[in-house]
């Protein structure tokens, strides 16, 4: 069995790696993760102890459930039904000896990829929840279940034809704390079971902007792409793409992100200083956002045209590094937050130029 390193020689209150985990369980499950998220490879490693466990676990268990809402072309009764049954056995814990089997025979009917991998081996996540301590698995079951819970309604309240379909801002709002707000909640929830002494609530009246922020400007990056395979996560009023006013929509929907984004910098300063790698998973993907912004607000006729607008690949691992040295410090983080969020403005100042 591979035991944990714990930093500066520090306990770990949610534990190592369950010793019945083995080697070869740990090392599939780090292999979903790999299939699933390029950003969440890199950031979950960072995280300390039990608690890069947890969070890897909980992700897996979304993205098996975002998988089932997903499925747009799949009977929309099939899709609410799995999502269902999933969330009881969450809930209740109760037997559903069918429920693995049946993931697997939902995932033969998706595209190959990270989502149906992680469907595919639902019983390796149900074995790896049962070995958590009991908190970390009593956190990951509730939140996981109030997200599966949303996107059942969503799949049911505002979909056409098998597609979601927001109305206006306060749908998109409430979406995004769905499926984002409420995943900032359970990891706020798994770091104050990991450093008892950080101020939860403070950083739970953040915590939702923190997955919000985030999941926006996945959003707006995503629109062009999305419009093409035609999808839409953006109300119609908002849809920046192929609007004759595309700038200034797209301007508006940049300016909401960088609110909450704001949000979730402070969040992460609240965040204990040691061990670094909790700042640093959180502030790495808002850096990440900042720059992301900046780069839509540089081309955005690109954008409205529908091109698809991302960072540089070969600026990232630069970015990445600021953010590893920033967050030693929360006037480094704001700075570097500050100095980003800046080039935003600059950036629909040079537009008008």
């Amino acid at each position: 069995m591979r035991t944990m390193l714990q930093l500066d020689g520090a306990p770990d209150p949610m534990g190592a790696r369950p010793q019945a985990l083995s080697d070869e369980q740990f090392v599939q499950l780090r292999q979903l993760l790999d299939a699933s998220s390029r950003t969440f490879a890199l950031t979950i490693p960072l995280l300390p102890g039990g608690l890069e466990n947890s969070v890897e676990l909980a992700y897996l268990l979304l993205r098996a459930a975002d998988a089932i809402e997903d499925a747009t072309h799949l009977p929309l009764s099939d899709r609410l039904q799995l999502l269902e049954r999933l969330r009881d056995a969450l809930l209740l814990q109760g037997e559903d000896p069918d429920l693995v089997a049946d993931c697997g025979l939902f995932a033969q009917r998706l595209a190959p990829g990270g989502e149906q991998a992680v469907l595919m081996q639902m019983g390796l996540l149900v074995e790896a929840l049962q070995l958590q301590t009991p908190a970390a698995a009593d956190v990951i079951r509730a939140h996981c279940a109030r997200v599966m819970l949303r996107m059942g309604h969503w799949l049911t309240a505002a979909t056409h034809d098998g597609e979601l379909q927001l109305r206006d801002l306060g749908e998109l709002s409430d979406y995004m704390y769905s499926v984002a707000g409420i995943v900032g909640e359970l990891l706020t929830d798994l770091f104050a079971l990991h450093s008892p002494a950080s101020s939860r609530l403070a950083l739970m009246a953040r915590a939702a902007d923190f997955g919000a922020g985030l999941q926006l400007t996945n959003i707006i990056k995503d629109a062009a792409e999305d419009a093409s395979q035609g999808r839409q996560f953006l109300p119609d009023e908002w849809c920046f793409v192929g609007a004759s006013d595309g700038a200034e929509r797209l301007q508006a929907l940049v300016e909401i992100a960088r609110v909450r984004l704001h949000t979730a910098t402070v969040y992460t300063t609240l965040l204990p200083p040691a061990p670094q790698g909790i700042r640093q998973f959180c502030f790495a993907p808002i850096v990440l956002a900042l720059a992301t912004l900046e780069a839509l607000a540089s081309r955005a006729d690109e954008a409205v045209a529908g091109e698809s607008i991302k960072v540089d690949r070969s600026a990232v691992p630069q970015l990445l590094h600021r953010a590893s040295i920033a967050v030693s410090s929360t006037e480094a983080m704001v700075a570097l937050h500050d100095e980003l969020d800046r080039s935003i403005d600059r950036a629909w100042e040079a537009r008008r130029t």
